[in-house]
């Protein structure tokens, strides 16, 4: 979905941006305060905003949040153009890193898995 052009004139958006809080561990992109989870009160539809570019998104669709702020090209969402700390790149792509971790070893897993299935026919 394409995000709206951010001219939201919300002063504490504007203050997120500017003056982002100390960035706190990341266990999934949503525990960062500079990403926000909200329903559209127009609308009721699921919604986020991110508060280093101010740009607002569809759908609660964390792989997508992740790969905006991470800036990774061809996931079908826009990358971020804010400015952000080292401390919240950091989290960012470790949190990247975990996610990308985990599902390899899914994957090797779900490999080793049908290995030992045709081994065993």
């Amino acid at each position: 979905m394409e995000p709206n052009d951010g001219n939201t004139g919300d002063v504490a958006q504007c203050h997120l941006r500017d003056n982002p809080p100390p960035c706190p561990t990341v266990s999934e992109v949503w525990d960062s305060p500079m990403i926000e989870k909200y329903n559209d009160p127009t609308c009721g539809q699921k919604r986020w905003r991110c508060h280093h570019c101010k740009h607002t998104f569809g759908s609660w669709n964390a792989t997508k949040a992740l790969a905006h702020v991470t800036k990774k090209k061809g996931k079908n969402i826009q990358i971020c153009q804010g400015k952000y700390t080292q401390e919240y790149k950091n989290a960012y792509s470790d949190l990247d890193l975990v996610k990308k971790t985990k599902k390899d070893q899914k994957v090797q897993h779900a490999d080793e898995v049908a290995v030992a299935i045709r081994e065993h026919q």
